[in-house]
């Protein structure tokens, strides 16, 4: 019905989303976003 092709919709848009959200900062950070936040995290 109407409600669940609403939800459906929503779900579908925010996955898209996100995805593009994730695609722009993978981009702008670069390919080393797995191995950056361990080196940034360790003390001196």
């Amino acid at each position: 019905d109407y409600e669940s092709l609403r939800i459906g919709g929503l779900i579908f848009a925010v996955v898209l989303f996100v995805m593009g959200i994730v695609l722009i900062v993978s981009k702008s950070v670069g390919p080393t976003t797995v191995t950056v936040p361990c080196e940034s995290i360790r003390p001196p």
